[in-house]
């Protein structure tokens, strides 16, 4: 324990420490150093070998991968839940897939949408959904009677680079049809 010297900052006086006779010293501390590493060669010294693959393996080519169809998973959307939150003219940030076929709507739920040139999915804004729906009964059939409506959604900005405007709809905001045909780049 310290005492205090006289000084008016109330420092403490490292003469004033109790060390002395009386009091033994700590035993000193042991160092484990580690043994010394081997010495490493010089590699600018060593010969310069040709690159490539070694003498006794040969060159194997890269196994040839076939790309797999892009696929974008859409999420169901309850009619009634569509209904109540669509505009007419509102653009989102969705694109809806829309289908009256039941066979259809299980392949899209289990598989999703694949892009395609020579027959693309149609994608649709709310507005175009809701015109769509125009066609069903309160009971849900189509005027042809094949089926209920299911709607499916994607983001917009997952598809952004695989759509395209369709020429043959309506071009007005919130009504507009897409096509799904691929990435632009693959042409």
């Amino acid at each position: 324990m310290a005492r205090r010297s006289s000084s008016a900052q109330g420092r403490f006086d490292l003469a004033e420490t109790e060390s002395g006779p009386d009091k033994p010293s700590p035993p000193a501390r042991v160092r484990n150093t580690p043994p010394p590493l081997p010495e490493q060669p010089d590699l600018f010294s060593l010969p310069v070998t040709q690159a490539g693959p070694a003498p006794d393996k040969p060159a194997q080519p890269a196994p040839e991968r076939i790309p797999e169809p892009v696929r974008f998973i859409l999420s169901p959307v309850r009619l009634r839940q569509f209904i109540a939150t669509a505009g007419s003219n509102a653009i989102d940030h969705w694109l809806y897939y829309c289908t009256d076929d039941n066979d259809d709507a299980r392949m899209v739920q289990e598989q999703g949408l694949t892009p395609d040139r020579e027959t693309p999915p149609v994608l649709r804004e709310a507005g175009a959904v809701t015109a769509w729906l125009a066609h069903f009964d309160e009971d849900g059939q189509d005027e042809t009677g094949t089926g209920e409506p299911v709607i499916f959604r994607v983001r917009r900005s997952l598809v952004r680079t695989a759509i395209e405007t369709d020429p043959d709809a309506s071009q007005q905001p919130g009504k507009r049809h897409y096509l799904l045909a691929g990435d632009k780049q693959d042409d």
